[in-house]
């Protein structure tokens, strides 16, 4: 008869826990998943922190193909941008996106964002955030 004791489940559990944290780690990534915490918003007078009701959650998902997606208030801002990588940076920029929920509004938005790939935390500028976002990288399936 097989017996185990809770000890010996634990580091069971905790032995292949490790290995498929590894393994999921040890592959390519290809994107960027971020998110906001708070929200700042800048124009030529200063800059805000929004607060309580004023605080807009922001998603933004990245693909290293240029695939972005800025997701605010009911919509997102998406398409195809361009991937530059420098130094310890990567940038994500895209020109004339349409907000989804206006899709045929002459209004359209240029994105950046700029990740710092030391401390994966980056930077989103549109005409209506100037944003902080903490992000992770993840693997897309293509």
């Amino acid at each position: 008869m097989f017996l185990i004791n809770m000890k010996s489940l634990k580091i069971i559990a905790f032995t292949i826990s490790s290995f498929v944290s590894i393994c999921v780690y040890a592959q390519d990534y290809n994107g960027w998943s971020c998110s906001n915490s708070i929200e700042v918003m800048c124009s030529n007078r200063g800059c805000g922190v929004g607060q309580g009701d004023d605080f807009t959650p922001v998603d933004v998902a990245l693909d290293n193909d240029g695939i972005m997606s800025i997701c605010a208030y009911t919509g997102c801002w998406s398409g195809k941008g361009s991937v530059h990588n420098d130094g310890n940076f990567t940038i994500f920029s895209g020109k004339n996106f349409k907000f989804s929920n206006a899709p045929n509004s002459e209004d359209s938005e240029d994105i950046i964002v700029v990740i710092d790939k030391r401390d994966n935390v980056a930077v989103m500028k549109n005409s209506v955030f100037s944003q902080p976002l903490i992000c992770k990288k993840i693997i897309l399936k293509k």
